[in-house]
C-alpha cells in the first residue's frame, strides 16, 4: 500500500484503531494512538475521518481529539468544513423504538440495551446461544418499520439504525466536500459495517484494509490495531 498526498483515510475505531473491549465503557485511546491520528490528518491536510458506530460524543471522549467524525454509522457527520453545519439524521417514531428494544431486552436477560439516538445497540455475546435469537427478534422490529430502520450485526452487538444510513455513504458524501474531494479513499475497518465502506472506496478508485479477520471488499489486511498503527507511522514518516 502507497500513500501519497491525493489519499484521503476513513478508520473504524474499536477493533481497528483500539482494542476492542468486552464493554464500550472499558475502550480506550492512548498517546500512540492520538498522535498518528494527529499526523495524518496533518499529512493529508484533514482528509482524514473517524467512521464508527459509536456516538461522535464517545468517539471525542475515548480519543481525547476533535477531528472529522462519522458516529453511529453515519447517522452524525462532522466535516469541519467552516462553511458546513454537521449533520445529524432523525428517525421518526425513535422512543416507540427504544421501548420496544426494551421488551425485547427483557426476554434475553444479561443483554444491555445503548440508546444512541438514532441508533439503537443490544449488546449480547456473539458466542451466547441466544444470540441468533436475539437478532431474529430485532429483525422483526425491521420488518414492522416500513423500510424506516435496517438491522445490522457487529461485534457482540445487533444494532438497529436507519435505513438510509451506512459507511459507505460516509465517503460517498465526503468526497463532495474539502478537504476530501478529488482523493483516492482508503478505509480501514475490522467488522461487517466496514464491508460497506471498502465496497465504497473500491468503487470510488480506492481500496479498504480490513483488520484482524478476512473480509469480502478488502484489497489488504492487518492482524491487529497495533499493526495499523505501524503502517500509519510509516505512512506519515513518524518510523
Amino acid at each position: 500500500m502507497d500513500a501519497t498526498a491525493n489519499d484521503a483515510f476513513f478508520l473504524d475505531l474499536d477493533g481497528t484503531l483500539i482494542e476492542t473491549t468486552s464493554t464500550p465503557e472499558q475502550a480506550q485511546a492512548d498517546s500512540r494512538v492520538r498522535g498518528v491520528l494527529q499526523r495524518l490528518t496533518a499529512a493529508t491536510r484533514g482528509a482524514t475521518m473517524i467512521v464508527s458506530g459509536r456516538s461522535l460524543a464517545s468517539v471525542d471522549a475515548i480519543l481525547g481529539l476533535r477531528i472529522c467524525a462519522a458516529g453511529q454509522h453515519g447517522a452524525e457527520i462532522r466535516l469541519l468544513n467552516p462553511c458546513l453545519d454537521d449533520i445529524r439524521v432523525e428517525l421518526d417514531g425513535y422512543a416507540e423504538l427504544v421501548g420496544h428494544c426494551r421488551q425485547i431486552c427483557r426476554l434475553f436477560p444479561g443483554t444491555r440495551l445503548e440508546a444512541k439516538n438514532p441508533t439503537i445497540a443490544l449488546h449480547l455475546r456473539r458466542d451466547d446461544p441466544r444470540f441468533t435469537y436475539l437478532f431474529d427478534a430485532v429483525e422483526s422490529l425491521v420488518e414492522k418499520s416500513d423500510g424506516r430502520v435496517s438491522c445490522i450485526v457487529a461485534h457482540n452487538v445487533v444494532e438497529l439504525r436507519p435505513a438510509a444510513v451506512r459507511k459507505g455513504l460516509v465517503v460517498e458524501g465526503a468526497r463532495l466536500f474539502k478537504p476530501f474531494s478529488g482523493r483516492r479513499p482508503v478505509f480501514f475497518g475490522n467488522d461487517l459495517p466496514d464491508i460497506d465502506g471498502f465496497n465504497t472506496a473500491r468503487a470510488l478508485g480506492g481500496f479498504g484494509v480490513a483488520v484482524g479477520p478476512v473480509l469480502s471488499g478488502a484489497r489488504y489486511r492487518l492482524n491487529s490495531p497495533f499493526d495499523v498503527l505501524s503502517a500509519l507511522e510509516k505512512i506519515t514518516g513518524a518510523q
